[in-house]
């Protein structure tokens, strides 16, 4: 009967540890994690603390870069029509060419029509938001645009307007 006791005696200490141990497992990693979480606050608050300070000292400025996060082949900004007025204000592919005319000392004048449904006349030299004109002839306008591409090598790009695109096979 002795040795009977013993057994029972041993499962039940077995079974009393098995029991507990879990238990007591939970209560330390519970400890543990309370202060983890402790410690991990409070280096969060440090760091966070830390980026304020770097937050409040740091600013960026451009200086007429353009922005990274825009794509390249967005288009042109250009100014409200407001602030400049056409034609230095307005681009060459918004400038449609109606005529050329010779003046009374040989040299030429050529007049555009713009986007505010008015007519200007511009000679060599004038300019428009984006380029300016180089050559007027007798049947076409050549102006000087810049390249907007930052891909480009080339700054600059020869634009001709015809002044009658279907019958000399060029385009506008």
């Amino acid at each position: 009967m002795m040795k009977f006791t013993i057994i029972v005696i041993g499962l039940v200490m077995v079974l009393a540890i098995c029991v507990i141990s879990p238990v007591l497992a939970q209560q330390n990693t519970a400890t543990q994690d309370t202060s983890t979480k402790e410690v991990t606050k409070t280096e969060k608050d440090a760091a966070m603390q830390g980026m304020e300070e770097i937050d409040a000292e740091y600013f960026y400025d451009a200086k007429e870069k353009r922005d990274p996060f825009v794509p390249l082949r967005k288009g042109i900004k250009k100014p409200s029509t407001s602030n400049i007025p056409c034609p230095k204000g307005c681009l060459i592919s918004e400038m449609d060419l109606q005529g050329i005319v010779k003046d009374g000392k040989g040299s030429y004048f050529a007049l555009f029509y713009g986007p505010d449904k008015k007519s200007y006349d511009m000679r060599v030299g004038d300019k428009f938001y984006d380029g300016e004109i180089t050559a007027i002839d007798t049947k076409k306008v050549t102006l000087k645009e810049e390249v907007q591409d930052p891909t480009e090598i080339i700054r600059f790009r020869e634009v001709i307007k015809w002044l009658h695109p279907t019958e000399s096979g060029g385009k506008q």
